[in-house]
């Protein structure tokens, strides 16, 4: 019921914004479509900057045809031209949309463009566009054609410890036996640290902090695989506990991980507690 409910909610969003195609025609337009998932996935585009206009150029578009259609966007109050220099989408909304429909729907530009030209540079900003466009579509529509493109960027950098880290960051949870097999590696080159001691007390109206893999390598791993089968999360725990083994003082990031993603929902709820009971079974 839930990937029903999922899915009816991808298909009324889209309907939606299916509106302001038909209303505004110059949508159907290539190089508009181009200019559309620039803006959405940089976010804000300075077309006096010569390094933006390398990427306009790159994306395949003269800078002369995306400052037109730019204005042409404008016009209808999809864009918002500052100090005739730079360019923005108006509402955060309608730039998951166009990323959507310019790389995933209508495809006027691959997926690999920008994972293979500026992932390193823009990982935030990928990130950002990616999960925004699963969970207003469904990862049907965007994952299932994102995936090779993610797998051949991922045999390129896999061998690189930080570009591999980054990725898994980001993209680990849609390829967990590639980030459960990075991380297994990783544990495995590691030298045992010393012990250290850990002191505990309780702190009302306790907030954990975020954390992701990359910025505590392994420590972090649960968070990643926290809705995924079981299996998986008895494996990435495992790993975690091998990898504070061996750097004890990540023992807290591990901690505060578990009580921001292993405190019950109503899904827990319904389903017995079957993931907390698993982690205190380990």
């Amino acid at each position: 019921q839930g990937i029903d409910a999922l899915s009816g909610a991808a298909e009324i969003f889209e309907g939606y914004f299916r509106s302001i195609e038909y209303e505004n025609p110059i949508l159907a337009d290539t190089d508009t479509l181009l200019t559309i998932s620039l803006l959405s996935f940089f976010g804000t585009v300075d077309f006096t900057a010569q390094s933006e206009i390398k990427n306009i150029v790159a994306a395949g578009i003269t800078i002369e045809k995306f400052i037109s259609k730019c204005l042409e966007l404008q016009d209808i109050e999809i864009v918002d031209v500052y100090r005739d220099s730079t360019a923005k989408i108006n509402e955060q909304v309608l730039s998951t949309y166009f990323f959507y429909l310019a790389i995933f729907k209508k495809k006027v530009i691959p997926f690999s463009f920008f994972v293979n030209r500026y992932f390193g540079d823009y990982k935030n900003r990928m990130r950002d566009s990616f999960e925004g466009a699963c969970r207003a579509f469904g990862s049907e529509k965007v994952f299932s054609i994102a995936k090779a493109d993610l797998q051949n960027y991922w045999a390129a950098i896999k061998e690189d410890k930080n570009k591999a880290l980054d990725f898994i960051d980001v993209f680990g949870k849609y390829f967990p036996d590639y980030a459960l097999s990075a991380f297994y590696s990783l544990t495995q080159d590691l030298h045992q640290q010393e012990s250290i001691s850990l002191h505990f007390f309780i702190e009302r109206n306790f907030h954990p902090a975020t954390t992701t893999a990359r910025d505590n390598d392994l420590s972090t791993l649960p968070q990643l695989f926290y809705s995924h089968d079981h299996h998986i999360i008895a494996t990435a725990f495992e790993l975690s506990l091998q990898y504070i083994g061996k750097r004890p003082g990540s023992f807290k990031p591990l901690f505060s991980i578990l009580l921001e993603c292993f405190t019950p929902d109503w899904e827990d709820f319904n389903s017995g507690l079957t993931r907390q009971h698993l982690i205190f079974d380990l």
